[in-house]
């Protein structure tokens, strides 16, 4: 007796980020900071914020830089290169106040 289970093809992965792609995000994101990075209240909700990233992603997607890619993935993307960013700050500026060995 054979059993029946569905046979699970490993998924692909995207390739990665062109420069074209990651630029054209932080220039969306840019655009759209009011929203991204506001504090949640009456005015400015989760949701809105999620519309946010989908409209992004949408506007990513039909530029035709890379691949198509899902709201959750340009989001983190983003985080990725923000906390990069924040590092990299972080690292210039200990270097600066270091004593000079």
């Amino acid at each position: 007796m054979q059993t029946m289970e569905p046979q699970s093809t490993p998924s692909k992965r995207k390739p990665n980020w062109n420069a074209e792609e990651t630029l054209a995000l932080t220039n969306l994101v840019d655009e759209n900071k009011h929203i991204i990075r506001g504090k949640l209240g009456p005015n400015l909700t989760s949701d809105l914020k999620n519309r946010t990233w989908q409209n992004i992603a949408q506007t990513i997607s039909a530029m035709g830089l890379g691949p198509a890619r899902s709201s959750l993935e340009v989001e983190k993307k983003w985080h990725n290169i923000f906390s990069k960013s924040k590092s990299e700050i972080s690292e210039h500026r200990r270097t600066l106040s270091g004593t000079g060995k």
